[in-house]
């Protein structure tokens, strides 16, 4: 259970180890963060430190503590994967050094003293973060996918499925809502003219927003 894995947190245990203690920890309800993020820590966590060939999730948690030793494998995660994921896996990291100084083990989270890591080189994304899509390319997008929703000639197990889609779509490009935000709407979220809606905001209470809605989506709502 977690009150003896918390227990079993020593200056002997792997870095990984504490690692994935925390997390579980982190997760818990009163911690305030917000799922998003514990979802984001844990990807990170198994595809950098819990992964075959880490630099340093096998170490001791004593060895790892180390300012040149952490530095040395953020800049590597940085040069390599980004600088947003060494920044990410940076947070674990000092989270897990201070969740092991509060339990008695550590005397002093050194990452605390390694400071800011950038990557050397601009890492390259696949995606086009140039622009953004413009009005009528949305609203193309929004159009195709209503259009093969009521595809006459379709399957309607894959007609069912393309008209979510493609209310979800309408929804995210009018509310500018996230994905997961929209995929856990509920009908009680809306008002009964379908005109306004209340969003659970993702990355923390604050993000939580009431939006009003033009009335063709009102419309497409209500015809849900």
């Amino acid at each position: 259970c977690l009150r003896q894995s918390e227990a079993d947190i020593r200056s002997t245990s792997s870095l990984k180890h504490v690692c994935r203690v925390y997390l579980d920890w982190l997760g818990r309800p009163g911690t305030k963060t917000s799922p998003r993020t514990i979802v984001d820590y844990w990807r990170a966590f198994e595809n950098v430190i819990n992964c075959d060939g880490t630099l340093i999730g096998n170490l001791k948690l004593v060895e790892a503590n180390d300012t040149q030793r952490l530095r040395r494998f953020l800049q590597t995660v940085a040069d390599t994967r980004g600088t947003g994921t060494a920044t990410r896996v940076k947070s674990i990291l000092s989270g897990a050094m201070n969740f092991a100084v509060r339990n008695g083990v550590l005397d002093e989270n050194r990452v605390a003293h390694v400071g800011g890591v950038v990557a050397s080189k601009p890492h390259k994304s696949k995606r086009d973060h140039k622009r953004a899509m413009s009005r009528d390319e949305r609203d193309a997008v929004v159009d195709l996918a209503w259009r093969l929703a009521r595809d006459p000639d379709g399957n309607p197990r894959s007609l069912r499925k393309r008209w979510a889609v493609a209310d979800q779509v309408a929804f995210l490009a009018c509310a500018g809502a996230r994905i997961d935000e929209s995929r856990s709407m509920k009908w009680t979220d809306f008002t009964p003219a379908m005109d306004a809606a209340f969003v659970r905001g993702t990355k923390s209470a604050s993000s939580n927003r009431r939006l009003s809605l033009p009335t063709w989506l009102s419309e497409r709502m209500e015809q849900r």
